[in-house]
């Protein structure tokens, strides 16, 4: 977070997530022209690098809370495999979504050392028969025992859903995390 003026922000923020999981199919999958069968082991891979770039606006900014908007940037790179359970074959499908989102925050200071946060962001966009959603939130209370070190805990979501219906493309992904966040802050 980069304020460069009292009403003006810049955010970065970077999250990389990997799942890997083995498990026994029940049905048959024709995956890449490759056909699976019933009571076969598999292992797959769903790997995610979300990087959020963003402007805020404040609306209201004063010692005890700010109000916001943002219009922002999430570039989404997701990676799926699926292999048979000894295959080496690194034969991954790999896409990258750069996704703008509107989003909106309000933070409350009520006492000298402690901040009270919540911010969300959301996208719903249509093109070619492909249709995606992503939808992100984060609530969390924040303390500063010094001028320039503190720390957070919170909650933080993040959801993303994505259909495709074309001649060679047909799918969907909903993929969501949330979960507890602790975080460690550097103010200067």
């Amino acid at each position: 977070h980069f304020r460069f003026a009292k009403r003006h922000a810049l955010e970065f923020e970077w999250v990389k997530l990997k799942r890997e999981d083995e498990s026994t199919v029940g049905f048959a999958i024709d995956y890449d022209g490759e056909l699976i069968g019933i009571n076969e082991d598999v292992v797959t891979t769903f790997n995610t690098e979300v990087t959020r770039l963003a402007y805020r606006f404040s609306f209201i900014n004063n010692e005890s809370m700010e109000l916001s908007a943002a219009l922002g940037l999430h570039i989404t790179d997701l990676t799926v495999g699926l292999n048979l359970v000894g295959e080496t074959d690194d034969d991954f499908n790999e896409v990258t979504a750069p996704l703008p989102t509107l989003g909106g925050a309000f933070k409350w200071r009520f006492a000298e050392n402690w901040e009270f946060h919540i911010r969300g962001e959301w996208l719903d966009i249509e093109i070619d028969n492909v249709n995606g959603k992503l939808t992100a939130g984060l609530i969390d209370l924040s303390w500063f025992p010094t001028r320039h070190f503190g720390g957070s805990i919170g909650y933080q979501i993040w959801d993303l859903g994505v259909t495709a219906e074309k001649s060679r493309l047909t799918g969907k992904i909903d993929y969501e995390y949330e979960g507890p966040k602790l975080t460690l802050a550097v103010r200067f």
